[in-house]
C-alpha cells in the first residue's frame, strides 16, 4: 500500500498492487512521466526516479487505475481518493504487531507464490512425459536410474524446505 499527492485533485491518493487487466469502468484521465520527489518508509524507488505513467479513473472519479512503467518493472495499482483533511503524518508512529506480520506475509507470498506456480506447472504436466523420454533424457545424461530419482526426489525437498522456511 502506498500513499501519494495528487496535485491537479489537491488529495491523497491510496493504492496498492493489483492485477494488469483495466476494469471496464475506468477511462484515460491523465498521462505522462512522473518523478520521485521524497519517499517515507519502506519503498522500493528512489528519490529522482522516473516513470512513465497512465492514470484511469471511473465516471464519479471516487476509484483510480494506474499503471507506471518504471526502468526495472511495471506495476499495476488500484486506489481511491482521500481529502487531504483525513491525513496527517506523523513522524514517529508505530507500526502495530498485526501490520507487521501482514507485510511480512505479503513478503513471503511474494516469494513463494512463483515457486508455488513451478511446482504446480511441473506436476500437472509431468504426466505428458512418457517414461521413454525420461529414460532417453537419462541415457544422455549417462545417469543410472537411482542418481536421476535421487536428484528429482532432491529438487522435490529443497522446494518443501525453502517454502518451510520462509513461511516461518
Amino acid at each position: 500500500f502506498w500513499l501519494s499527492w495528487d496535485k491537479k485533485r489537491d488529495a491523497y491518493q491510496f493504492s496498492k498492487l493489483c492485477g494488469k487487466a483495466l476494469p471496464a469502468d475506468m477511462k484515460l484521465i491523465d498521462s505522462g512521466y512522473e518523478m520521485v520527489t521524497g519517499t517515507w518508509g519502506e519503498v522500493d524507488v528512489g528519490t529522482t526516479d522516473t516513470a512513465k505513467y497512465k492514470e484511469y479513473e471511473n465516471a464519479d472519479g471516487t476509484a483510480t487505475f494506474s499503471v507506471q512503467e518504471w526502468a526495472f518493472e511495471t506495476e499495476y495499482s488500484k486506489g481511491f481518493y482521500i481529502n487531504k483533511e483525513y491525513v496527517s503524518v506523523e513522524k514517529d508512529s508505530e507500526v502495530t504487531e498485526s501490520i507487521l506480520d501482514k507485510m511480512d506475509t505479503i513478503k513471503k507470498l511474494k516469494f513463494i507464490g512463483p515457486i508455488g506456480w513451478i511446482l504446480g506447472n511441473l506436476l500437472l504436466y509431468m504426466p505428458i512425459f512418457d517414461i521413454k523420454i525420461l529414460n532417453d533424457v537419462r541415457d544422455v545424461l549417462t545417469w543410472p536410474y537411482i542418481v536421476a530419482g535421487s536428484i528429482v526426489l532432491g529438487i522435490i525437498v529443497v522446494c518443501a524446505f525453502i517454502i518451510s522456511r520462509t513461511m516461518r
